[in-house]
Protein backbone atom coordinates (compact mmCIF):
# COMPACT_ATOMS: atom_id res chain seq x y z
CA UNK A 1 0.00 0.00 0.00
CA UNK A 2 2.92 2.32 0.95
CA UNK A 3 4.72 1.89 -2.48
CA UNK A 4 1.38 2.83 -4.08
CA UNK A 5 1.21 6.01 -2.01
CA UNK A 6 4.34 7.15 -2.94
CA UNK A 7 3.78 6.86 -6.44
CA UNK A 8 0.49 8.80 -6.13
CA UNK A 9 1.82 11.57 -4.18
CA UNK A 10 5.28 11.97 -6.36
CA UNK A 11 2.56 11.84 -9.68
CA UNK A 12 1.07 14.63 -7.97
CA UNK A 13 3.49 16.81 -7.20
CA UNK A 14 5.00 16.32 -10.76
CA UNK A 15 4.31 18.96 -13.84
CA UNK A 16 1.66 17.06 -15.32
CA UNK A 17 0.16 16.00 -11.45
CA UNK A 18 -0.19 19.56 -11.12
CA UNK A 19 -1.64 20.34 -14.43
CA UNK A 20 -4.37 17.51 -14.08
CA UNK A 21 -5.03 18.50 -10.60
CA UNK A 22 -5.64 22.22 -11.46
CA UNK A 23 -8.08 21.20 -14.54
CA UNK A 24 -10.19 18.52 -12.20
CA UNK A 25 -10.05 21.56 -9.48
CA UNK A 26 -11.19 24.39 -12.16
CA UNK A 27 -14.27 21.25 -13.36
CA UNK A 28 -15.52 20.75 -9.93
CA UNK A 29 -16.00 24.31 -9.83
CA UNK A 30 -18.06 24.81 -12.66
CA UNK A 31 -20.03 21.89 -11.62
CA UNK A 32 -20.47 22.89 -8.00
CA UNK A 33 -21.51 26.60 -9.16
CA UNK A 34 -24.78 25.30 -10.79
CA UNK A 35 -27.97 25.92 -8.61
CA UNK A 36 -29.08 22.52 -8.61
CA UNK A 37 -25.49 20.87 -7.87
CA UNK A 38 -25.77 23.65 -4.98
CA UNK A 39 -28.61 22.39 -3.80
CA UNK A 40 -27.36 19.13 -3.51
CA UNK A 41 -23.86 20.08 -2.10
CA UNK A 42 -25.92 22.11 0.71
CA UNK A 43 -28.71 19.14 1.39
CA UNK A 44 -25.11 17.14 1.90
CA UNK A 45 -23.63 19.34 4.34
CA UNK A 46 -26.56 19.50 6.83
CA UNK A 47 -26.94 15.71 6.93
CA UNK A 48 -23.61 15.42 7.33
CA UNK A 49 -23.31 18.02 10.06
CA UNK A 50 -26.40 17.11 11.77
CA UNK A 51 -25.17 13.71 12.27
CA UNK A 52 -22.59 14.94 15.02
CA UNK A 53 -25.39 16.78 16.94
CA UNK A 54 -27.70 13.40 17.21
CA UNK A 55 -25.44 11.64 19.27
CA UNK A 56 -25.47 14.39 22.20
CA UNK A 57 -21.65 13.91 22.84
CA UNK A 58 -21.67 9.54 23.41
CA UNK A 59 -24.42 9.60 25.40
CA UNK A 60 -27.23 7.16 23.00
CA UNK A 61 -30.69 6.81 25.07
CA UNK A 62 -31.38 3.98 23.18
CA UNK A 63 -28.47 1.76 24.46
CA UNK A 64 -28.41 0.20 27.69
CA UNK A 65 -26.48 1.29 31.05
Amino acid sequence: MAPLVRRLARFANSPKGRELTQKATEKVKQVADRPENRRRIEDLRRRVTSRGERTGGGERGDRPT
